[in-house]
């Protein structure tokens, strides 16, 4: 019985597992689970604590799509509040984004450092309007889109002075 999910797999996860995140990518391809797997490194998009601009996370919002847009797998690190991040959520966010059928696998590591891949849980699509949102979005956020009939992400009054606080 093969362990193969898929050919290139991204790891979600919170910045506070980052070890068991680099200890599951070394295992996953160790023991054939998938050829590549990549994960973003903590401080890779910013510093722990920092606060944002909502123009600033939908910048990070972008980042995101370069590490997924390549993968067919999507795995989520279940570690205490997961879901709390909004990081975590903007990947989500855009693993849906760009699947017809999103379906996401838990990972977990034990405290020997054996995972256990779960099985595929399918998340809710993302309606067709909502896709055109995001793409407007990104078409104007992503500077390499920038030129002459595209000034760029104008944003409310409050996109370039006011942070984004988590709760």
């Amino acid at each position: 019985m093969s362990n193969r999910i898929g050919d290139f797999a991204f790891i979600s996860y919170r910045s506070s597992a980052h070890k068991a995140a680099a200890h599951a990518q070394r295992t996953l391809i160790n023991e054939g689970y998938c050829g590549r797997v990549v994960y973003a490194k903590p401080a890779t998009f910013c510093e722990e604590g920092e606060l944002f601009l909502p123009y600033e996370y939908f910048e990070i919002m972008g980042a995101t799509h370069d590490y997924l847009h390549a993968c067919d797998v999507f795995l989520y690190l279940d570690t205490h509040a997961y879901r709390d991040s909004y990081f975590t959520q903007a990947e989500l966010l855009q693993w849906r984004r760009f699947r017809d059928r999103p379906v996401v696998h838990r990972l977990t590591v034990d405290r020997r450092g054996g995972i256990t891949v779960g099985r595929a849980e399918a998340l809710l699509p993302m309606s067709y309007n909502d896709k055109r949102l995001w793409a407007g979005l990104s078409v104007q956020i992503e500077r390499r889109y920038r030129g002459r009939f595209n000034p760029g992400f104008r944003g409310g009054r409050l996109h370039k002075s006011h942070f984004i606080v988590p709760c």
